[in-house]
C-alpha cells in the first residue's frame, strides 16, 4: 500500500514551481522526471519492507510513535541530531527545561540562584530523584557530566558551552586536573563559577546528565565504545531502555522510579521509517502518533479515528555551505544562491503554505532586526552576483541530504533546478542520516540540507556559527570563522541589560544575514496526527530537543491510551 494522493498533489505543485526556474511543466527536464519516479519507487519498497518485515510485538499497553530516521547514537555528549535526542528524552534528565512560553523552568534542579553579575550559578537538585536501579541522582552525576564535556578525549560537541567555567580551559588542555569553577557543595547542591559574566549560561543545562555510578570510572578515551551507550542500563527519565533494532524500532518500558510518577502507558516504541511508511502505518492502526506533511493533512483528517493538530515551528531548515571550499568562500556566491531560490513558492509547493520563509537562524522576535535582507527571488540579481564573483560555471557542486524527511527530499531537485537556472550545476547525493552527519563533519560536501532547532536563548546559535564550535567539538559544519561574530556571541553572553543584548544580537544577525554561512530556507509548522485513543497530549514548541524529527512529550507520564 502507498499514498499516491500526496505524491500527485506535490508533483503538480512542484511542476508549477519549476516553471519559475526552468522550462514549462509540460516539458520538464529529464532530471526532474527521474527524481519524481524515484520518490514513488522508494515509497513502494519502504512500505513493503516495514509492513512485512520485523513486526514489533505489541503486548499490553503500548504507545507506538513514528520517527523518520534511526538515532545516530545513545551518547548525548557527541551528537545533537533530533532522532537521538528523541531517545535521550526518555533516558537522561536535564536540570532545566522550557515551559509553553519558552521560559526556563526547574526540572532535575528544583531551583537555582544567579549572582547579580552573572558569574556564579548555584543549582539545588531535587531530593526525590533516583536512577532506575535505585541509585540517588546527585551533584556527582552533574559534576561528572560537565567534566566529560570538558575532556578533550571525549570529543563533546557541547564543550564550548562550558568553556567559560573558571579553570575549564586549563582542564581541557591537560594542564590542570581539577576545574576550579566546578564546585560540588553537597549531594544536592552544585555551583558554577565563570571567568566572565554569561547571562545565557542557564540554557547550557538543558543538556542531558549521565550516571556517575555507571560511567564515572570509564577512561574518557574508551567512553565512546562503552556498552552503556549501546544499551543503556539505567534511566532517570520516564522510560527504561529495552531493545534497539536499527532502522526498525527502539523499545522502552515505563520507569517505576521516575520522579514525576510512573508513566501510565507502560511501553513505548519508536518505529523508524520514512514519512510515507509511517503514514501508511498510522492509516492501518499500526501506529499511534506521527508527524504529518502538509500535503497529507486533509487525507489524514479523513480517517475516522485520527486527530490532526498543528503548532507554529520555531526551528529552521538550512542549507549549510562548506566555506572550506575556495569556490564557496566569496559571500557573493552564497548571496546568489539565496536570490536564486523561490523560497516562498517552495514553501507553498512543499508545505502547502504551512511554513514561513526565514532570513536568520532564530525566530524569537526580540533578537531579529526588522531590516534584514529578505533575499526575494531574483534570477537576474543572482546571475549578476555570480558574474561579480567570477563564478566558474564548470564548478559542479555536490549537495547532500538524507532520506526520511519527505519535504526535504522533494526540495532537493527544486533547489537543483533553481541553481541551474542561474548557471550553477548541482549534483544531488542522498544517504541515510547517520552517514550524512559523519560525512558533513568530515567536510565531504559543498552544500547540505539540514534542520536546526532554534528555540530558547539566541546563544544556542553559537553552536552553529561560533568558530570554536567546528567539528569534532561543535556543529559549525560550514567551517565559518568571523572574529566579529565570535566577539558578538561573547558580548551577548556578558550583557546584563536586555536592551544591550538585543542590540548585540541585531548586529550579529545582520552579519549572518549578509555573509550567509548557511542559506536560511524556512521554518515549517509542526503538524501531528495521532490516534484518538491518545489522551492528554499537549505539544510544546519550545522544547529544545526532539523537535524537527519528532515531538517532545513534556508530560509523557500523564499520557493515556483509552481502551488499553
Amino acid at each position: 500500500m502507498r499514498s499516491t494522493l500526496g505524491i500527485v498533489v506535490r508533483v503538480i505543485a512542484i511542476c508549477a514551481l519549476l516553471t519559475l526556474v526552468a522550462a514549462s511543466c509540460a516539458a520538464p527536464t529529464p532530471q526532474v522526471v527521474v527524481q519524481t519516479q524515484v520518490v514513488e519507487k522508494v515509497v513502494t519498497q519502504e512500505v513493503q519492507k516495514t509492513v512485512v518485515v520485523t513486526p514489533v510485538p505489541d503486548q499490553g499497553r503500548v504507545f507506538r510513535v513514528g520517527m523518520f530516521s534511526s538515532p545516530q547514537s545513545f551518547n548525548p555528549l557527541v551528537t545533537t541530531d533530533d532522532y537521538s535526542a528523541t531517545v535521550f528524552e526518555q533516558l537522561y534528565g536535564q536540570l532545566v527545561r522550557y515551559d509553553y512560553e519558552g521560559v526556563p523552568i526547574p526540572w532535575l534542579a528544583e531551583s537555582w540562584d544567579v549572582s547579580k553579575d552573572a558569574t556564579e550559578y548555584t543549582f539545588r537538585l531535587r531530593k526525590d530523584v533516583t536512577w532506575s536501579d535505585g541509585t540517588p541522582f546527585t551533584a556527582k552525576d552533574v559534576e561528572m557530566t560537565i567534566r566529560l564535556h570538558g575532556t578533550k578525549a571525549v570529543g563533546s560537541i557541547f564543550a564550548g558551552s562550558f568553556s567559560g567555567i573558571k579553570g575549564m580551559k586549563a582542564f581541557t588542555e591537560g594542564t590542570a586536573d581539577k576545574i576550579e569553577g566546578l564546585q560540588v557543595i553537597d549531594d544536592q547542591t552544585i555551583k558554577f563559577v565563570l571567568e566572565a559574566p554569561n547571562v545565557a549560561f542557564l540554557r547550557s543545562f538543558d543538556y542531558f546528565i549521565l550516571p556517575a555510578h555507571i560511567l564515572g570510572d570509564v577512561p574518557p578515551d574508551q567512553l565512546a565504545n562503552n556498552a552503556f551507550f549501546k544499551a543503556p542500563t539505567v534511566s532517570v527519565g520516564p522510560y527504561k531502555f529495552v531493545q534497539y533494532q536499527p532502522d526498525q524500532f527502539v523499545e522502552f518500558e515505563a520507569n517505576d522510579k521516575y520522579w514525576k510518577g510512573e508513566p501510565k502507558i507502560k511501553r513505548l516504541i519508536y518505529r523508524i521509517g520514512s514519512q510515507d511508511v509511517l503514514l501508511a502505518q498510522l492509516q492501518k492502526d499500526e501506529l499511534d502518533f506521527a508527524m504529518i506533511p502538509a500535503a497529507e493533512v486533509q487525507r489524514i483528517k479523513g480517517l475516522y479515528d485520527t486527530t490532526v493538530t498543528a503548532i507554529p515551528g520555531v526551528g529552521s531548515q538550512l542549507m549549510h555551505v562548506n566555506m572550506a571550499k575556495p569556490y564557496l568562500q566569496d559571500k557573493l556566491v552564497r548571496q546568489a544562491i539565496a536570490y536564486a531560490l523561490p523560497r516562498k513558492d517552495m514553501v507553498q509547493a512543499l508545505y502547502f503554505g504551512a511554513g514561513t520563509v526565514q532570513n536568520s537562524p532564530n525566530r524569537a522576535g526580540w533578537v531579529v532586526p526588522p531590516d534584514l535582507n529578505p533575499y526575494d527571488y531574483d534570477v537576474e540579481k543572482a546571475k549578476q552576483l555570480l558574474a561579480e564573483a567570477k563564478w566558474d560555471p564548470a564548478n559542479k557542486l555536490v549537495m547532500r541530504y538524507s532520506t526520511g524527511n519527505k519535504a526535504r527530499e522533494m526540495s532537493a531537485p527544486l533547489i537543483q533546478q533553481a541553481l541551474k537556472a542561474v548557471g550553477m550545476e548541482v549534483e544531488l547525493q542522498v544517504t541515510d542520516f547517520s552517514t550524512l552527519l559523519n560525512d558533513l563533519k568530515a567536510g565531504k560536501y559543498d552544500l547540505a540540507l539540514l534542520g536546526w532547532t532554534g528555540p530558547g536563548d539566541p546563544d544556542l546559535d553559537s553552536i552553529v556559527y561560533e568558530s570554536t564550535n567546528m567539528p569534532p567539538a561543535g556543529w559549525n559544519l560550514q567551517a565559518y570563522k568571523n572574529d566579529k561574530v565570535d566577539q558578538l556571541f561573547e558580548q551577548g553572553r556578558q550583557a546584563l541589560d536586555q536592551t544591550e543584548r538585543q542590540k548585540t544580537y541585531y548586529e550579529l544577525y545582520r552579519i549572518l544575514n549578509d555573509e550567509l554561512p548557511t542559506v536560511f530556507l524556512w521554518s515549517e509548522d509542526l503538524i501531528y496526527g495521532y490516534n484518538n485513543r491518545l489522551q492528554n497530549f499537549k505539544p510544546n514548541q519550545y522544547e529544545t530537543w526532539a523537535y524537527l524529527a519528532n515531538v517532545a512529550f513534556p508530560n509523557i507520564e500523564q499520557l493515556t491510551l483509552a481502551g488499553q
